[in-house]
This record gives C-alpha cells, structure tokens and sequence, in this order.
C-alpha cells in the first residue's frame, strides 16, 4: 500500500528501491524470529538450508523488482506520463544494489545476530558512499562522463558482479552457519 501511494505522488522509480527492498528485509529478519530453529528440526544439511534460503532470497527479489517495474510502468502510463527509456537501466542497477547488499549483508546477520549486522552493514555502507563522495570530489569533472558512459554497459557488469559477490557470500554464510552451535 505504501509502495502504490509513493508510486502515485511521486514517480515510479522513486518507489522500485522500496519495493525490492521487502525481500531482502525478509531473508535477513527470518534470522532474528528463529528461522534457524525451525531448519534444525529439519533432516537437511547446514549447507542445503543456505543454498535455499540464498535462492529462495534472491527468487523474491528478482520477482518483486519485476512485478515492481510492471507496476511503475502502469502506473506510469495512467498517470499519462512517458516511460522514460533508462528504465531497464535503473532496474538492473536496482537488482544488483540489492543483491550486492544482501551478500554483504547475510554474513554479517549470520555471524554477528541480526542487529548487530545491520550496524556493521550501515557504518560499510556509509564508508563506501562517503568514500565515493570524496573521490567524486578529487576530480568533479570526470564524474558526469563517466557515469553517462557506463550508462549502456554498467547495469549489466554489476548484475555479474553482484551475483559474484552473493556465490561468495553463500560460500562464506555456509561455513559460519556449519560452525554454529544449535
């Protein structure tokens, strides 16, 4: 409901971030409500109940960012307004925003509680864009051709990229999930 009412005041693309956003909220807080408990009762190894949860995380995401752009085109065009042709664009970087901030983020809830990742996942997070920030303020004249240059291409190494770094992170989540007392 939220997402709609952002999608009809605002624009669309204003509200993909949010909508894909849901599924990785819910892989990471199914930790904190004893998901964990639940996949010991099952006869599963600890690796097969990673795997799934990474797949099953990562399924979501890409079904809400879909249905997410489906609906910011509808929306768009009852409100009269022209689809703008970066769209596909904006939502491959979405898609690998948030699948690279899951991969980060899944290892740290898993190691640390999911509190406690979340943090350490901001204070990365603020790191990284205030590290960006200063680059751009080396030399602020690169930083818009860069950008309109990596415009075609950029979408889709980072979706390559991204999901590089989420095998990764599944490979590091399984040997702290192992390594867990339950």
């Amino acid at each position: 409901v939220v997402w709609l009412f952002i999608a009809w005041v605002g624009t669309p693309a204003e509200a993909l971030p949010m909508l894909a956003a849901i599924p990785m909220m819910l892989a990471i807080v199914s930790f904190q409500f004893g998901a964990d408990l639940a996949y010991d009762t099952l006869p599963l190894r600890r690796a097969t109940v990673m795997i799934s949860h990474y797949l099953t995380a990562l399924a979501l995401i890409v079904v809400f960012t879909v249905i997410g752009t489906g609906l910011s085109v509808l929306i768009a065009r009852l409100r009269g307004q022209p689809i703008d042709g970066s769209l596909p664009s904006l939502t491959g970087l979405l898609l690998a925003g948030v699948v690279f901030a899951l991969a980060v983020l899944l290892p740290l809830a898993l190691r640390f509680g999911t509190q406690v990742g979340m943090l350490v996942f901001v204070g990365i997070l603020l790191g990284a864009l205030f590290g960006v920030r200063g680059l751009i303020g080396l030399a602020p004249d690169l930083a818009p051709p860069v950008i309109e240059a990596a415009a075609d291409v950029a979408p889709w190494m980072m979706i390559a990229a991204a999901l590089l770094a989420y095998a990764a992170s599944l490979l590091i989540s399984i040997r702290i999930y192992a390594a867990q007392d339950h």
